[in-house]
């Protein structure tokens, strides 16, 4: 974020939105942009799990996706893909996601 500070002429509220807009997500201090077909099998892993746990979309629990996505896949890009598809909230000190149905 300290080289975009430094190339880019902007805030850094505003340099930060527009990585939360690319889906941009840091992986060992670097930011990333994660290949298509790895951003879709991320995501496919996220929504086999609502169905087959019968989850509403509004109230996906985070540490049971990355409990049971944690084999598969590391946890950082489990919640870097609820992040992008998706509104974190916390209820009773358990945090959530209120997924987009688009």
């Amino acid at each position: 974020t300290e080289d975009f500070l430094d190339l880019v002429q902007a805030s850094e509220e505003e340099i930060m939105h527009q990585l939360k807009v690319l889906k941009a997500c840091q992986v060992q201090g670097y930011w990333r942009i994660l290949d298509f077909d790895y951003e879709m099998k991320l995501l496919n892993h996220v929504t086999q799990l609502i169905y087959s746990e019968s989850w509403l979309f509004n109230k996906v629990p985070l540490s049971i996706c990355v409990q049971e996505l944690g084999p598969l896949e590391p946890k950082e890009m489990i919640e870097h893909i609820l992040e992008s598809y998706g509104k974190k909230y916390m209820d009773e000190s358990e945090a959530y996601f209120e997924m987009n149905e688009e």
